[in-house]
């Protein structure tokens, strides 16, 4: 990850602050589309991840209606901390065919609402050939993402029993070159109760913002 980001974080998360100094720079990164292979230490913890992801796909229609509380925080985009965390109780739904979301009480879409399958979300792209996998990736038309498995940092300590994630998202610029929008940080769970789930989930992005970022997290 890249340094800045990694710095941004850790005061995001350890202190419940954070300056706009920092994310601005890495925000503004721009970075060239080449592709290199994923060392072989990570595509073994993303296959682990994703085989995770397939079991829980399966399981998922029976899921729906089913209620977890969620502990969620969140900081909008001129806000220079973090809001305090409120737990919320979450109910799975299925809109289509293999994608899953998460509704909130009054029955509108959590903030982060997508549950992870192979058949959406950020794992919908990564586990189609994850045997060679490479980084970045094509992920539409304009976007590309960069991906990565640390086995550890100050956001997501990889254990025998949950894998970490991260993906930084880039937008293409009329040089063709991508500029970073977007992180996530995702712990997935590798053994039940809950096989599959991504139990810890964190997203900054400048996408809704003019100036600034907003953060979200989401943990159960």
């Amino acid at each position: 990850m890249n340094k800045t980001l990694f710095l941004s974080f850790l005061i995001l998360i350890g202190c419940g602050k954070t300056s706009e100094v920092g994310i601005q720079k890495l925000v503004g990164e721009s970075r060239e589309f080449n592709q290199v292979s994923v060392d072989a230490d990570s595509i073994s913890r993303i296959q682990t991840m994703c085989q995770a992801i397939s079991f829980k796909s399966d399981l998922l229609p029976s899921q729906v209606g089913r209620k977890l509380n969620m502990n969620f925080s969140t900081k909008s985009c001129e806000d220079s901390e973090v809001g305090p965390s409120s737990l919320l109780q979450l109910t799975i739904d299925q809109q289509q065919a293999g994608k899953f979301v998460y509704k909130k009480s009054d029955n509108s879409l959590f903030e982060l609402p997508d549950l992870e399958t192979l058949q959406s979300g950020l794992f919908s792209t990564i586990c189609q050939d994850v045997n060679n996998l490479k980084s970045p990736i094509k992920s539409s038309q304009s976007g590309a993402m960069w991906i990565s498995s640390p086995t550890t940092n100050s956001l997501c300590q990889s254990t025998s029993t949950e894998l970490c994630l991260v993906v930084e998202k880039g937008a293409q610029e009329v040089t063709g070159n991508y500029t970073i929008h977007t992180t996530e940080v995702l712990k997935v769970k590798l053994v039940n109760p809950d096989r599959g789930f991504v139990t810890d989930r964190v997203m900054q992005s400048t996408s809704y913002c003019q100036k600034g970022f907003v953060m979200m997290r989401a943990k159960f």
